[in-house]
């Protein structure tokens, strides 16, 4: 049986570097255009028994999972491109079922990110922000939590908290 998200990913990749030899590396896709080939595509009942249904959700699951990967660059929300390394490959893969590519190719950076790397990652929707943004340009998300102080003795507080947790002053 074969995982539905690793199809999914090889169908990506395999037909966004068409696109991209066909109109030039800058060239963009849409999610869903993605979304539309790869579920029509894959509706058929022995597919379906095979590999489970694909959604529209896992479609966009899968492309957010490429981009952390760094195989696809998502522009305006709704816009992809490759890579130059999902470009390569994607070349590699070209010819493969989805089930012979090995899945080291489809996986990110293997090493952990160091901690000025975490610092501009969201927390909810995982996508890279600005250096000291305080709210996420994609979700909204507050991304920093900043310390306040108590008026009174001075110690460090939450942001939300109501009373000063040495001294009990109301804040």
């Amino acid at each position: 049986m074969t995982d539905k998200f690793k199809v999914i990913k090889v169908s990506i990749l395999k037909r966004s570097l068409n696109v991209q030899e066909k109109k030039g590396p800058n060239e963009t896709t849409t999610f869903a255009w993605h979304e539309g080939k790869t579920v029509v595509k894959n509706l058929a009942f022995w597919k379906i028994a095979e590999r489970g249904l694909i959604t529209a959700d896992d479609v966009r699951t899968v492309i957010y999972q490429l981009e952390k990967a760094n195989l696809v660059e998502i522009i305006d929300r709704n816009k992809l491109r490759l890579t130059p390394r999902g470009s390569q490959i994607a070349r590699e893969i070209r010819t493969m079922k989805p089930e012979e590519v090995p899945d080291h190719l489809l996986e990110g950076q293997m090493s952990a990110p160091s901690e000025q790397e975490r610092e501009n990652i969201c927390p909810k929707c995982g996508k890279e922000i600005e250096p000291h943004s305080i709210y996420c340009e994609y979700c909204g998300t507050r991304t920093q939590k900043f310390e306040e102080f108590c008026t009174y003795c001075g110690a460090i507080m939450k942001t939300d908290s109501k009373f000063c947790v040495r001294c009990g002053k109301k804040l």
